[in-house]
């Protein structure tokens, strides 16, 4: 169950990794003039998986004649993660009202990097305070060996 659970979480890992580029190339395509359902296409084209099952699904649920709010939802549903889940239902939002979705996907794009960065820190300065914990715990152990074969007797009084 460990081993099933750490898997998923770096699953996960590798899918938050990659949205902030999904989101840019998003952007781009809608900077360059692509409709939503063309960006997301365009997205499945170009990102590698994990992600691209996820934006490959919105595009053949247009294809098959799903409208954009129903294959948003299901892009909500079925991406398992919460960034992606309140990208579409911005998206959703942009799209039935009207207006650039570019701003939507710049702020979601710039938030999700921010907190990726923010937890690879964690991540690190985590690392470093174990590491440092465990020379902390080893290191009188090494030193009474070390002054046990330089001076046999020295420790004999300790004893």
């Amino acid at each position: 169950a460990v081993a099933l659970s750490r898997g998923r979480a770096k699953e996960k890992d590798a899918l938050r990794d990659q949205v902030p580029d999904a989101l840019r190339c998003m952007e781009a395509c809608l900077h360059a003039g692509l409709s939503l359902p063309q960006a997301f296409s365009e997205v499945a084209n170009e990102i590698d998986q994990p992600l691209k099952e996820s934006f490959m699904q919105v595009s053949r649920d247009m294809d098959l004649g799903f409208s954009m709010q129903d294959a948003l939802a299901r892009f909500h549903r079925n991406s398992g993660l919460e960034e992606l889940g309140f990208v579409a239902m911005a998206l959703d939002v942009q799209y039935v009202c009207g207006g650039s979705a570019a701003p939507v996907l710049h702020a979601a794009e710039d938030s999700i990097a921010r907190g990726l960065e923010l937890k690879r820190s964690l991540r690190v300065q985590t690392a470093q305070a174990r590491f440092s914990a465990q020379v902390v715990s080893v290191l009188p152990v090494f030193l009474l060996g070390i002054l046990s074969v330089a001076s046999p007797g020295f420790l004999a009084p300790f004893f």
